[in-house]
């Protein structure tokens, strides 16, 4: 296997697959991290998905039709999110949604579009 560098300018620190070296990799999560990160990580909330997916296996996105699109759901979605005030681990604000309408949904809500394969 090639040895290979950090991405980080001016690093000679070897990297075993292509990024950056521990350090610089460290410093890029700590940049890029969410202030929400550690409540995601939490027992309460890992609980709480449970709970949701228990409750509501399939997923709930309303199509176009006006139908739920009724995959298997593996997500779960805040449909008020946290940092506009929405209840972290309330029932009413959590939806269960598969991977695909979960990234169609934040996709919209950033501005951007998403290639939806169904």
């Amino acid at each position: 296997m090639p040895i290979r560098l950090c991405l980080e300018p001016r690093c000679p620190n070897p990297v075993v697959v292509r990024g950056r070296c521990r350090e610089h990799a460290s410093q890029q999560r700590k940049w890029t991290r969410s202030v929400n990160d550690a409540f995601y990580g939490s027992k309460a909330w890992k609980m709480s998905r449970e709970a949701q997916l228990f409750a509501h296996p399939l997923c709930q996105f309303v199509l176009d039709d006006g139908t739920e699109c009724a995959t298997i759901a593996d997500s779960v979605h805040h449909r008020t999110p946290i940092e506009e005030g929405g209840a972290r681990r309330d029932p009413h604000n959590l939806m269960s949604i598969c991977r695909s309408h979960h990234s169609v949904i934040h996709a919209q809500r950033n501005g951007g579009s998403v290639a939806q394969r169904f």
